[in-house]
């Protein structure tokens, strides 16, 4: 009997290896999009779930973390000191973009992806060369030095990248336009909505505005829908894999205007993304999805309506960003990773360890 028995364990335990080894949430993903949402914390989540009237999809995140914030000289972060520290996985000042605060360049997260041989991308609701998305390939001393942060962008390597900033590339007559790198570099230069539908390129180069996009009341339509679409039908053709950034602005610009109806939108826009970005990339469990929230604008509480299920009574005590820890949400293989409370440098820590 005890032979049979310990016959029976060690088959137990060896099916239970077997079964941990292959469960799809415990791999490393081949691929890693990570969803960006400036100006988010939990009190706006919870009042944009209420108007929607139903789950957001975030709910459906296998992993939820929170996280730290602050920069390396204040408890509120900026957009380039934040954007620095998921990327880089640093403290910087406020205001440097993908530089220690001795102004030092330092690696980001797609140049060890791009030593993976995976290929990298970035879509934004801002300008290609606003401060979040250049901490993925930038070194500037200041996130508003636009035109060095653009050279930096073209001689970056990154595969496909779509947003706004046409205005930082190409000036009416002017005969050193970037224009003119991004073709010797080989880039497929697209500037408008319907041309982001056509025929897949390598290297492409989205300029869709002159600036930023404009926030969904302005006309911006489906835009990010369609742009991480191309964005994804771009890198999946790459065997080795992609890193793919998608980064809203908009959601912290409305909450610095104490704009409730539009941060609403911008949110739900996000959340409506991340469900199709979830039905095309969750079937073959290989692709870890995060979304982070960076940090929180606008002092958000929500009040409450006895009359009124779908009016939360949404307050705004701030027009400025706080240091109140962001929500970070994971979906795919290695979500688990990305559970509890940790520093913001901590997202490049777990990414680097998913690389390595």
């Amino acid at each position: 009997m005890k032979k049979i028995f310990f016959l029976f364990l060690g088959i137990t335990l060896l099916t239970v290896r077997l079964s941990a080894q292959e469960d799809p949430d415990n791999r490393k993903p081949v691929n890693i999009i990570i969803l960006v949402e400036e100006g988010i914390g939990m009190p706006v989540l919870t009042a944009a779930q209420f108007i929607k009237g139903m789950d957001l999809n975030l709910s459906k995140a296998s992993a939820i973390g929170m996280m730290k914030t602050s920069s390396a000289n204040d408890v509120v972060t900026d957009p380039a000191a934040f954007g620095t520290a998921i990327a880089c996985g640093i403290k910087t000042d406020n205001g440097i973009v993908g530089m220690n605060s001795k102004l030092e360049p330092v690696k980001n997260i797609f140049d060890l992806a791009k030593k993976k041989k995976k290929w990298v991308g970035l879509v934004t609701t801002s300008t290609v060369v606003d401060a979040v998305p250049a901490a993925f390939y930038a070194h500037q001393p200041t996130s508003t030095s636009y035109g060095n942060i653009a050279s930096d962008l073209i001689e970056s390597g990154i595969s496909v990248f779509i947003g706004g900033g046409k205005k930082y590339f190409r000036t009416k007559g002017d005969s050193t336009t970037l224009y003119k790198e991004l073709n010797i570099k080989g880039y497929k230069v697209l500037e408008d909505y319907r041309d982001l539908k056509s025929k897949s390129h390598k290297s492409i180069a989205g300029l869709m505005n002159a600036g930023a996009l404009p926030g969904l009341q302005n006309g911006r339509g489906d835009y990010l829908n369609i742009a991480w679409l191309r964005a994804f039908k771009t890198l999946i053709r790459n065997d080795p894999g992609y890193m793919l950034v998608i980064h809203n602005a908009h959601i912290n610009w409305d909450a610095a205007n104490n704009d409730k109806k539009e941060m609403i939108e911008e949110i739900l826009d996000m959340d409506s993304l991340l469900g199709q970005v979830l039905r095309y990339t969750a079937p073959d469990h290989k692709t870890l999805v995060l979304v982070i929230g960076g940090f929180e604008t606008g002092g958000v509480t929500v009040m409450g309506n006895k009359l009124s299920k779908t009016d939360p009574n949404m307050k705004f005590s701030t027009k400025l960003r706080t240091a109140t820890m962001a929500p970070v949400f994971a979906f795919g293989p290695s979500a688990s990773l990305f559970s509890g409370m940790y520093d913001n440098t901590d997202i490049y820590l777990k990414l680097k360890s998913l690389l390595e």
